[in-house]
């Protein structure tokens, strides 16, 4: 299931990229607290993506899978928090967010667990 793995992390970073460089603007166009506010959820998903890829790179590593294990849940917190907010489990841009965090976050603990990549 690498391949899953890889595909979660691309498109963690690509909804990063998508939250900074479409919705960002979209919320303001010149340089408030807020917009940049806004522009640390999409560098949260990049950091989210890079510690995945590091973790994915040396998967006998238990200290990288730990860092990533962690990452992934408080992400996956943050992100199952801000869907209940919106009030709408099924909108795409929700699962979108919601179905990599999940299967990452699955994914490093259970290589903290068993010692190894399931």
């Amino acid at each position: 299931m690498i391949w899953f793995d890889r595909l979660s992390v691309l498109l963690l970073f690509a909804l990063g990229c998508i939250h900074n460089f479409v919705a960002a603007p979209a919320v303001s166009d010149v340089l408030t607290t807020r917009l940049l506010w806004f522009v640390t959820g999409g560098i949260t998903l990049w950091f989210a993506a890079i510690i995945n890829l590091l973790w994915l790179r040396t998967a006998a590593d238990r200290f990288a899978a730990s860092l990533a294990a962690l990452a992934n849940l408080v992400l996956l917190g943050f992100a199952a928090m801000f869907v209940a907010t919106k009030g709408s489990y099924s909108d795409p841009q929700n699962l979108a967010l919601l179905l990599p965090a999940a299967w990452l976050a699955a994914q490093s603990v259970a290589a903290v667990i068993v010692g190894r990549r399931t």
